[in-house]
């Protein structure tokens, strides 16, 4: 099969000349994820997954907490040691890197349709704030103690669109693209980090508390599952042979992910920015 890919409209030629094709492509860019669903990781919002109380709730752990704080910052605590004060609520993600490849199969000139799969890495930052009785002798230092939540997961995406070129007298080929999109969503880590010592929110012990010397044995808790939307996409096609080409591509999911959040689950955009390689099947002919 001849390829798809073409520098510039050529007049000298009729529509049907153009010939039927496969491109294909990899791309790599960045990801910005909602920042609706990062708060699942801040320990309130969905406490049956992700559970706050799973640090500071615990004896075990809390003590584990309080001696670090105790080392580490030198400070004197009461019996009560450092009291929870505040919990973010306005988490979000930090800017991911996306990876993408596809095929697409040229009807003509100017429709294509096209499947593709991506994978996008995020993680999800805030805080926590704790303080302690400044009233103890020797706590001269503020009393107001700040440490991170930290919440990562793997998406993966598979969207099945039409992709159209519009051709112009110059040498960049503007296009526009839409798909159905089906997605899935796995939570790796959900932590609280105290003093660099991390303390997982996650139900790791498959519901039963942490004792010290009990021997409990840990768990991958699955957390996420499968969701779906719809994507939109605009960029320009640069060719530098008929076989070869560079996309630059902007584009909004706009999308359900399977994380609940203080008991709703929300469509909501999500961006990304590619750039991609094409290669004709003429590359693969020779």
């Amino acid at each position: 099969m001849h390829s798809s890919l073409h520098a510039q409209k050529d007049t000298s030629r009729k529509v049907s000349d153009y010939d039927k094709g496969f491109d294909f492509y990899i791309g790599a860019g960045t990801y910005l994820g909602n920042k609706f669903t990062a708060n699942y990781y801040n320990g309130i919002s969905n406490q049956r997954e992700v559970d706050i109380g799973r640090a500071i709730g615990n004896k075990y752990v809390k003590e584990q907490i309080d001696n670090l704080i105790r080392d580490r910052q030198r400070i004197i605590l009461d019996a009560e040691g450092v009291r929870l004060r505040e919990i973010d609520e306005n988490m979000r993600y930090n800017m991911a890197f996306i990876f993408n490849f596809a095929a697409l199969y040229h009807f003509n000139k100017s429709v294509a349709m096209y499947l593709s799969f991506s994978q996008a890495r995020l993680t999800a930052t805030g805080g926590i704030t704790f303080d302690y009785n400044s009233g103890v002798p020797g706590n001269e230092r503020p009393q107001i103690l700040k440490y991170h939540l930290i919440g990562k997961e793997l998406r993966n995406f598979f969207e099945i669109g039409v992709y159209y070129t519009f051709y112009t007298e110059g040498k960049v080929l503007p296009f526009v693209e839409f798909a159905a999109q089906l997605n899935s969503v796995r939570v790796k880590d959900a932590d609280l980090f105290v003093e660099d010592h991390r303390f997982t929110l996650m139900d790791i012990y498959a519901g039963k508390p942490y004792v010290p010397n009990s021997g409990l044995t840990e768990i991958e808790p699955y957390l996420g599952g499968v969701g779906g939307g719809l994507v939109g996409g605009f960029g320009v096609r640069i060719p530098f042979t008929k076989s070869i080409a560079l996309e630059p591509v902007v584009q909004v999911q706009y999308i359900y992910v399977n994380l609940e959040v203080n008991d709703r689950k929300r469509m909501m955009p999500n961006y990304n920015f590619m750039v991609r390689l094409i290669v004709g099947d003429q590359i693969f002919a020779k």
